[in-house]
Formats: C-alpha cells, sequence, structure tokens
C-alpha cells in the first residue's frame, strides 16, 4: 500500500511537471527525490510523451507506474507549486495522504483567465515589434492582430488539435489580418506588424527545454523536443508564407 501511494505521488508531480513545461531532468529529479525521501530506490525514464518509475523496496519487491502525457502546454505557475510541494514533501512536512491531496489540487487549478493570457501576449508581441524596428503607428495594429489571433487559438486549444495545425491556423490569421490593416493605411509596415505578431507564437520554452535535455545528456527528449520546435516553425512560416504568396497572386503582382 506504501509502494502505491508513493508511486502515485511521484507520478502524479512528474505528470503535472511534463505537462505544464518542465524539461525532462527536472521531471525525473523531482520524481526521485520524492522517492528517495521515502526510501526506495527508484528508476526513472522520461520522454515528453511517457512517465515510466520503478522502485525497489527493502525487500526487493518491483513496483512500476507508467504515465501517458497526451496534450502538453506551457503553466509554469503548476511547476513552480510541484517544486515546492516537492521540497515540502521531502522535508517531511506533508505526508503521503496529503501528498495524494495536494498534487490533485494543483493539478485541478485553473490557468490565469484567457482575457490575461491574450492581454499580457498582446502587449509582449507589440513591445516586440518596437525592437524588432517598427513604429508607434504599427503598435497597434498589432495589438489587434494578436488578441484576435490568440482569442482564436484559446478557443482551438480547447479542442486538443494538434500543436502543428494550431500554429498554422494562427499564423495565417495574423498574416490576414495584418494584410486587412496595410491595406487599410492602419499602420506603417506589414513586416513588422507580422514579425511581431508571430511572437507569442515563437515555441520558446520547446528550444530552451531541448537544449537543456540535450545538455543533461538526455539526447531522446533532447531531440523531441528540438523536432516539435522545428516543426512549430515550420507551421509557422508555412502559413505566413502561403498567406502572403496568395494575396500577392490576387494582386497580380
Amino acid at each position: 500500500m506504501a509502494n502505491e501511494k508513493g508511486l502515485t505521488i511521484a507520478a502524479a508531480a512528474a505528470e503535472i511537471l511534463l505537462k505544464n513545461g518542465a524539461e525532462t531532468s527536472r521531471v525525473e529529479t523531482t520524481a526521485d527525490m520524492i522517492l528517495s525521501s521515502l526510501g526506495y530506490i527508484s528508476h526513472t525514464f522520461v520522454t515528453p510523451t511517457t512517465i515510466i518509475i520503478s522502485i525497489e523496496d527493502e525487500s526487493g519487491e518491483l513496483s512500476t507506474a507508467i504515465r501517458r502525457v497526451h496534450f502538453r502546454l506551457i503553466n509554469l505557475s503548476k511547476v513552480d507549486m510541484v517544486n515546492s510541494f516537492s521540497r515540502d514533501f521531502c522535508m517531511g512536512k506533508i505526508d503521503l495522504d496529503e501528498g495524494i491531496k495536494y498534487l490533485n489540487a494543483i493539478d485541478r487549478k485553473k490557468r490565469y483567465g484567457t482575457i490575461y493570457r491574450v492581454l499580457g501576449g498582446c502587449l509582449g508581441a507589440s513591445m516586440s515589434m518596437l525592437i524588432f524596428g517598427g513604429t508607434w503607428a504599427d503598435f497597434l495594429p498589432t495589438f489587434i492582430t494578436v488578441f484576435i489571433t490568440l482569442s482564436a487559438l484559446y478557443n482551438i486549444e480547447k479542442h486538443e488539435i494538434s500543436v502543428f495545425l494550431a500554429n498554422l491556423m494562427g499564423s495565417i490569421i495574423l498574416t490576414m489580418l495584418a494584410l486587412s490593416f496595410t491595406q487599410m493605411g492602419f499602420g506603417d509596415s506589414l513586416n513588422k506588424i507580422v514579425i511581431g505578431a508571430i511572437m507569442p507564437l515563437v515555441p520558446g520554452v520547446a528550444i530552451t527545454n531541448g537544449a537543456r535535455d540535450f545538455m543533461s545528456g538526455d539526447l531522446i527528449s533532447g531531440t523531441a523536443r528540438t523536432a516539435e520546435a522545428v516543426m512549430i516553425a515550420i507551421a509557422i512560416a508555412a502559413g505566413v508564407g502561403v498567406t502572403l504568396q496568395v494575396w500577392l497572386y490576387i494582386k497580380g503582382i
């Protein structure tokens, strides 16, 4: 029974971390630390979509837990909460039964409201546009473009479609909006508006985690995350490029 509870806590913590943007080494280390604090010898293997944890108790009995992660997003507040939980648990401040309830509460915790995430993305993208050489005349078009694009993507996200398709659709939407604004004379530079607007779609966390996994020696996870980042970048480039080509064809340029 204690083995099952220990495995449940370690697997739940690992799953929450993996689902919310943590790198592989953090997931494995957290699970191993939790089980080590309970006196188990653990072996943890994590890829971007799978968690396998095996433990061996003092009697030599082996137990294994496997978790499959189908859908991942970025929610670093949950990563921080699990980190805090693991430290408190390893220090003995939280027992097994409390730990399961604590992790379930973290997993059920809702993300920041959609409006806050959208507005944050709008401000970040608009400021990035200025950094890349845009003008204040492009600020509002970029802000509105990102607001509509992210609002649409967060609605699409509820259906758990593939990241590739979501980013492809998002890049098409933002390019069409940027073209519409510039054609109406609302904004100075189409290029700068598009560059700023794609910033919320850029897979920065995937690239960073891929690099960290490579440096930690997790070659499978590093390759998978890097491939994911490349595919997302291709989707964004394809959406923008195809939309611009269709527009140029229609305009006869």
